[in-house]
């Protein structure tokens, strides 16, 4: 989990980015499994998130008075 706040302004909007990576900041995934330092070949991928009965998906929003 990761927790961080922020206090959104009325009529401001959120987006959501999904990544598999986060480069410069942190070394790239390779996406093959193997070791992420030493890896040389890189693949590309699609993240897809589920929703559903099986596989249920959130987003906590909590709102705090301030």
């Amino acid at each position: 989990q990761v927790y961080t706040s922020n206090l959104f302004k009325a009529g401001h909007r959120i987006r959501l980015h999904i990544t598999s990576s986060m480069a410069p900041h942190y070394d790239p995934n390779p996406n093959t499994g193997n070791e992420i330092a030493t890896e040389k070949n890189l693949i590309s991928v699609e993240n897809r998130i589920y929703h559903d009965d099986a596989r249920p998906s959130r987003i906590l929003l909590p709102v705090i008075d301030h």
